[in-house]
């Protein structure tokens, strides 16, 4: 049985260059022209991840017999040699896992993809880590007469300097530095994320929120977060862990809704090797992979009566048994926990310990809900309309009155619910201005009787007003959010001063003096 291995290129499926009126096919359909597989496997980085789905799904019209598979090779740098070999022959060998049954013959087109990846695959090939015929596609402007577009590539060992592979166990490490690297990598980037207290508007309920966090982070008492869903409580959460003498070691996040009864002693504390069936070997539970580090309870209110005794017992003890031992391990976590449950009422009808309530509530914040700070849904809005924007090169903006119909919900689903109307506003608007039929059905049946204009006037585009029961600063809400635009704008045009100006339609000279004086950026 014939397996092809390949990557998906810039040119797959097809060349991007038009000859003759058409595209062409590229290297990859070239080469199914001439040889069929029954398996084919379609390496990628993220950066080709579309190319290679196109791909998949162009040789799934061509053929109905030949399956495919993705492999995402997630690297940030597609020529980063060391990363490419240990990821794509770890890939090789799982390939070689699941044919082993097989009589499989190995095929790899070496067309597509970066020269680095070529030469993997020349090392991997030649040094018999994974045996295979290399094959070379020709692209058609190259070709000579009578010449067949895909040839196998022949080369000699003898004339080659002798070519060693690493064992599995080598890579195996490797491989798992490469992981750890990149973890702390992304633990440096949440550190960044979090440690400006980054919580978008300007309310006086948010800014009493930030003020708690931040005594918080300086203390390691436990702290019991409420609020309804959406809200963010797992945003203050990790506030609070980065921001703490803590924030280098683990954050780990428990969802104790989801975990089976069964199993909520095994996953908190761990277990030993044949503790009990299907225990084939020792498991660390979630607080000693917390340890000198944060323990994140999401939805305590869910935990059983004897679950939320164990928990009592590390609070009080600082110490856990694994299932299946005897022997005691102290531990040394801080506990958050998150519930948008009424924890006194499910006290009082005993679906909740009393003891463990205030052994929890050391630090009480409610999250307050999106009816409760509609004056930061403009800043909301402008923030999660800046993200996709950059994400997909675009600049579409919120009519008035789709803004105004966003004012006017209830929000029963909060800061996720109001994160999900403006992405899908985002996708099925037509154009660079997402309107209010845009919005989820629910939001324009209730915000349906809107007051309408008794005049000739157009309102299509007159400002929309919303001004708090406590008041504002004016001065100061108008600046930041003349500053969300200028640091917005800058973001869309990828740190261009000048394109960013005429983005905004303001002069180049005079953008660049406010950013520098005014905002200081």
């Amino acid at each position: 049985m014939d397996i092809l291995l390949t990557f998906a290129g810039n040119r797959d499926p097809f060349n991007p260059e038009i000859i003759k009126g058409s595209f062409t096919e590229g290297p990859v359909l070239t080469l199914l022209q001439e040889r069929l597989f029954p398996f084919i496997y379609i390496f990628t980085t993220p950066n080709t991840i579309e190319n290679a789905q196109k791909l998949q799904e162009e040789i799934a019209n061509k053929s109905t017999t030949t399956q495919t598979s993705i492999f995402n090779i997630d690297i940030p740098d597609p020529t980063d040699y060391e990363q490419l070999y240990i990821h794509m022959s770890g890939r090789c060998r799982e390939i070689q896992a699941n044919h082993k049954k097989q009589k499989a013959t190995y095929y790899i087109a070496i067309s597509s993809g970066t020269p680095q990846m070529q030469t993997i695959w020349f090392l991997l090939s030649q040094s018999g880590q994974f045996p295979s015929t290399l094959l070379k596609i020709t692209p058609p402007r190259f070709l000579q007469r009578h010449q067949k577009a895909v040839s196998e590539v022949k080369l000699s060992l003898e004339k080659l300097p002798a070519l060693s592979s690493l064992s599995p166990t080598h890579l195996d490490i490797a491989a798992t530095y490469l992981r750890k690297e990149k973890l702390e990598a992304e633990r440096a980037d949440l550190m960044l994320d979090f440690s400006q207290y980054s919580m978008i508007g300007k309310s006086t309920a948010l800014s009493s929120i930030l003020d708690t966090i931040k005594a918080a982070s300086q203390y390691d008492s436990a702290v019991l977060i409420q609020g309804e869903t959406g809200t963010g409580k797992e945003l203050v959460a990790r506030a609070i862990h980065f921001n703490s003498s803590r924030k280098i070691e683990p954050f780990i996040i428990v969802n104790c809704a989801a975990i089976p009864e069964s199993l909520v002693e095994s996953e908190l504390f761990g277990h030993e090797k044949g503790a009990f069936t299907g225990a084939i070997q020792q498991k660390k539970g979630k607080f000693e992979l917390a340890d000198k580090g944060t323990i994140f309870l999401d939805e305590v209110g869910d935990m059983t009566l004897a679950a939320q005794a164990k928990i009592l017992r590390v609070l009080q003890d600082h110490e856990i048994t694994r299932v299946g031992s005897t022997k005691v391990t102290k531990t040394n976590v801080r506990i958050i926990a998150a519930t948008n449950r009424d924890l006194l009422e499910f006290i009082s009808n005993g679906k909740f310990r009393e003891d463990l309530y205030y052994r929890l509530q050391v630090i009480d914040i409610k999250t307050p809900t999106l009816r409760d700070r509609k004056e930061d849904i403009p800043l909301l809005v402008e923030y999660f309309l800046g993200r996709h924007n950059h994400s997909y090169k675009q600049s579409k903006q919120l009519t008035p009155e789709a803004l105004r119909r966003l004012l006017e919900y209830h929000w029963p689903g909060n800061i996720r619910e109001l994160e999900n109307a403006v992405e899908r506003a985002f996708v099925l608007s037509g154009g660079s201005v997402i309107k209010d039929t845009d919005l989820p059905q629910e939001i324009i049946s209730l915000v349906s009787s809107l007051p309408k204009s008794n005049s000739n006037i157009d309102q299509t585009n007159a400002p929309i007003v919303t001004i708090p029961r406590e008041g504002l600063n004016l001065d100061e809400y108008l600046h930041d959010f003349e500053k969300a635009y200028y640091e917005e704008a800058i973001k869309v045009k990828d740190g261009n001063r000048e394109a960013a100006a005429r983005l905004l339609n303001i002069k180049p000279h005079t953008f660049r003096k406010r950013a520098k004086e005014k905002f200081g950026m």
